[in-house]
Order: structure tokens, then C-alpha cells, then sequence
């Protein structure tokens, strides 16, 4: 059997790990009470993490219903870090000044492309417990 280091990340890994691009998976609860995980792309700016998705989707619906959320973003092999973020999500409204400045620049981080779909929403999580590890 082998031991694996584990050890927190401090704060600075937190900011430095979550403004690297990569993807992440958010939690939601389904109406059953299961959780419903998806893959997301996210914006991560002063402690909150921002995600957008389509206004069709079940993790809209979800959130609509019960905004208790679950996020994680990982390394990729060998990159064993992860920070698990649960808090609240609260919708962003599409007519907010910040609505398409957050869509468009969590779009550029991953495509370059702009996100002016009118059938898009946006959350922001705030974070109310963070779970950060480093198993490197």
C-alpha cells in the first residue's frame, strides 16, 4: 500500500489553481433529490465562480427550485490538486451590465468565441465552504 501526500492548499493555491483554465463539474439537486453533476466551463474572480448555461437546461430548473450547489475542479493526470466549492447560486439577470461582460469572457477562455445567446443564463456561486487539496 503507498502513502499519498496530502496536504490543504492555502489560499494563493486556491486563486492561482482556479484561474488556470480547465474544466469543472457542477452539482445540483434533481427534484428527486439526486444529485445531477455536469460538466462546465467557469469564470473565477474575486472568490466567486461564475458559469453559464443554457436557460433550457435541467440545472437551470434545478437551481430555480433549490440554489444549493456543489462545484469541483481538478487537475489533470498527474496534477492530483482539487478545490470543491459548495455555496448558493444566485442568477444573474441578462439586462444586468455584467451579463454579457462575464458570458463573453468565460466564452474566451475556453473558445475565443462570444456568448450572445439570448437563451443563456449566469449564475454566480457564492462560496460558503471550500475544500482545497493538494495530493502531489
Amino acid at each position: 500500500m503507498t502513502d499519498y501526500p496530502c496536504k490543504p492548499m492555502t489560499e494563493q493555491q486556491i486563486e492561482d489553481f482556479l484561474s488556470d483554465v480547465r474544466n469543472a463539474t457542477l452539482g445540483t439537486n434533481r427534484p428527486d433529490g439526486a444529485p445531477q453533476l455536469s460538466t462546465m466551463w467557469f469564470l473565477y474572480e474575486q472568490g466567486q465562480i461564475y458559469i453559464g448555461f443554457e436557460a433550457r437546461s435541467a440545472k437551470n430548473n434545478n437551481i430555480q427550485r433549490d440554489p444549493r450547489v456543489c462545484f469541483c475542479a481538478g487537475g489533470v493526470h498527474p496534477d492530483s490538486r482539487n478545490v470543491t466549492i459548495y455555496g448558493t447560486a444566485k442568477f444573474i439577470d441578462n439586462d444586468d451590465p455584467r451579463f454579457d461582460d462575464i458570458s463573453n469572457r468565460i466564452s474566451a477562455r475556453y473558445n475565443s468565441a462570444n456568448e450572445t445567446d439570448p437563451n443563456r443564463v449566469l449564475i454566480v456561486i457564492k462560496p460558503e465552504k471550500t475544500v482545497a487539496m493538494d495530493y502531489n
